[in-house]
């Protein structure tokens, strides 16, 4: 069962457009015809509960770390050697080597190799046991994208609808020294039929709104020539009040206010739009209408220039871009303004500040932005805030802090963490901010090349919804990133179940999207070969090598827990690639021991493990086992009870049009854990 994908956005997601795909992981997959219940919502992956209080090393290990002997100084009882461990896959498998292909088609990902043999590699089974066993020990669990404050553009949610919010201020947006500085200005709106002469028709109103923002700003003049800019801020316009209309302008030769026009793409749901519709709606006044205005920034700004808070800038950086393969990518607005910015010019942006927020400290300094009007909005906590409420924060106790103290998975498997700050002295606090692991993982290599075969190429489309999506998330209260009940699911999982060759393939094959945009977009597609059993029955068997050096018996028996679940030859982890749909399936046994001193060189695997399982289980005290956290680590190890799910239709994804009709009802109706232990 793979832990290792926690509360966070790490891979690919595909973003569809309003049209949306008719299948694929926006659909109910073969269950497609189950009742839906929102009480126990579908999806293919579930949350095991965070541990409720974190359990530190044993004494001697933390003085021995204290004292910085933990690989020089023999720990009582400690061990040193090897295990080998047999690594069974029950159906396909795939931990993929490196996408090959053009980067604007589908790429291929193929088994690691070296050389000719298909390996497993050590970083994947070091990331698999690590996660298993901080759950199992009650270790600290922060391996999130703790910075990370999710942002949201709906109109029905509070942030949106604060009756007494302030109209968004304007400003403009530059980069001195590689910083981004942000200078205020006056804005203004302007009729989209009052753009040109010959703009005052439904026609033109109709055409407008199916402009991207390049022919937007060619329209009226403000492509850049040259220099690397895509659009010209510099080169304004004389503008007129409107009437009696403080913030409504209309071009106008002598005109009292010298403007910019402030364009943006065009919007993604354009549903019914036509132009008897936009003439019908012209001079109506009422909200959810077609898009009437555009926006008229004052060419010479007010304000004193002001540097963007670097917690906000990338909060606004990462809502405004997309998952990638290497780094996040940016997207819309974003992606069409930024050659501009980075060129040396400016940008138009819309900010509030702390004040226009109600936020600590009230000041002006700007506290959000965005490139439209309506422009997404950062949730009020981020993942470290919500973490920060398990165990009155000791989750986020970091090395280096006077407090800090290793659990037991840090001091076993070492650790790096980045400084706080950048202004930090980083080097004064190296020694502080590491430590070796005493655990070293080899290659799995399999029994023999000959037991397994190469799929055909399978092409999917690999989607999930994004941490930002609250409802599954998110436990406690509203299931939302703004309120301050909601903590964390816990950590992101996917139920054992097994998927033999012909359904694995046809699960891959319904997540390609048949309709819209989505479906002509292949860069979203991945092109995936997994590896087969040669005879259907027979499993996918590596062999690898795990060193250990001067660990504990308490140290030995969780390494091995994690492994086996306890010694529950029944249950299951979930590695590498297409979990969701079932593949990974994997049994993990130590089949050898050997130490490298002791009475027993070469102890009986099955009783040497057994008995160290036993010292662990000690050490962690009565009722660890029924612990929330344990409890449903154990459950979801479970093929048959994956099966059952998988049978009820509850282990497919949501469809795409029922997403904010369940976060509707966690709005109004929430559930203490909507994909928790029981579900």
């Amino acid at each position: 069962m793979s832990t290792s994908d926690k509360t966070r956005d790490n891979g690919f997601r595909h973003k569809p457009r309003h049209d949306g795909p008719s299948s694929g992981p926006g659909k109910a997959g073969k269950h497609h015809n189950a009742p839906i219940s929102f009480e126990t919502p579908p999806a293919p992956f579930r949350f095991i509960p965070l541990p409720e209080k974190v359990h530190l090393a044993e004494p001697a290990v933390r003085a021995a770390w204290e004292a910085g002997t933990l690989h020089s100084h023999p720990l009582p009882g400690g061990f040193s050697g090897s295990l080998t461990v047999e690594i069974a896959f029950d159906g396909p498998m795939l931990v993929g080597g490196a996408a090959t292909g053009p980067a604007d088609q589908a790429q291929q990902v193929r088994p690691v190799c070296l050389g000719a043999e298909y390996v497993l590699p050590g970083s994947t089974l070091r990331g698999l046991l690590r996660s298993v066993t901080e759950l199992v020990s009650a270790s600290r669990i922060r391996q999130m994208n703790l910075h990370r404050r999710y942002g949201i553009r709906d109109f029905s949610h509070p942030l949106f609808k604060d009756t007494d919010r302030k109209r968004p201020r304007a400003g403009w947006l530059t980069l001195v020294n590689g910083k981004a500085v942000l200078t205020e200005t006056e804005w203004y709106e302007i009729r989209i039929r009052d753009l040109t002469e010959e703009a005052n028709s439904g026609q033109f109103h109709y055409d407008w709104l199916n402009m991207n923002i390049a022919e937007r700003y060619a329209h009226v003049g403000c492509v850049a020539e040259g220099s690397g800019k895509r659009f010209v801020f510099d080169q304004p316009t004389a503008f007129a009040k409107k009437g009696n209309q403080a913030h409504l302008v209309v071009p106008r030769d002598g005109g009292d206010v010298d403007g910019i026009f402030v364009f943006s793409n065009a919007s993604p749901t354009l549903e019914g739009l036509s132009v008897e519709t936009l003439d019908a709606q012209d001079l109506v006044k009422r909200k959810r209408l077609f898009k009437k205005t555009e926006a008229v920034f004052a060419h010479e700004p007010f304000g004193e220039p002001q540097p963007i808070p670097d917690d906000v800038w990338e909060t606004f950086e990462l809502n405004n871009s997309s998952p990638s393969r290497h780094k996040p990518e940016r997207e819309g607005n974003w992606k069409e303004l930024w050659p501009t910015l980075k060129a040396g010019g400016r940008i138009p942006v819309f900010w509030l500040s702390n004040a226009d927020l109600k936020r600590e400290p009230h000041d002006q300094a700007v506290a959000d932005f965005g490139l439209v009007r309506v422009f997404k909005r950062a949730h009020l906590y981020s993942v470290k805030d919500k973490l920060d409420l398990t165990d009155a924060g000791a989750h986020m106790t970091l090395p280096g802090s006077p407090d800090y103290q290793p659990d037991l998975t840090e001091a076993l498997f070492g650790y790096v963490h980045e400084p706080e700050s950048k202004t930090e002295n980083t080097a004064a606090l190296h020694k502080d901010r590491h430590l070796a692991g005493r655990l070293g993982f080899g290659f799995g290599y399999l029994s023999s090349n000959a037991d397994v075969r190469t799929s055909d190429t399978w092409e999917t489309v690999q989607s999930a919804p994004k941490p930002s999506f609250g409802p599954y998330y998110l436990a406690q209260g509203q299931h939302d990133w703004s309120d301050p009940a909601s903590t964390l699911a816990g950590v992101k999982t996917y139920p054992a179940r097994e998927a033999n060759e012909a359904a694995l393939r046809s699960t891959l094959q319904s997540w390609i999207p048949t309709k819209g945009n989505a479906a002509r977009n292949t860069k979203i597609r991945s092109k995936l070969v997994f590896l087969l059993p040669r005879n259907r029955g027979d499993r996918i068997t590596f062999a690898a090598e795990i060193r250990f050096h001067n660990v504990t018996p308490v140290e030995l028996g969780a390494l091995v827990w994690a492994m086996t679940f306890g010694g529950a030859p029944q249950l299951r982890h979930m590695i590498g690639r297409a979990k969701a749909a079932g593949a990974g399936q994997a049994r993990l046994t130590p089949v050898a021991v050997q130490l490298r001193h002791g009475d027993e060189e070469r102890p009986e695997a099955e009783a040497f493990c057994a008995a160290r399982m036993r010292d662990f289980e000690t050490f962690m005290g009565e009722g660890w086992r029924e612990s929330d956290t344990v409890r449903a680590l154990l459950a979801h190890a479970d093929p048959a009870r994956g099966r059952d799910l998988d049978r009820a239709g509850q282990l497919s994804y949501l469809p795409l049009q029922l997403h904010r009709k369940l976060r509707d009802h966690a709005r109004t109706s929430p559930k203490p854990r909507m994909l928790g232990p029981d579900g």
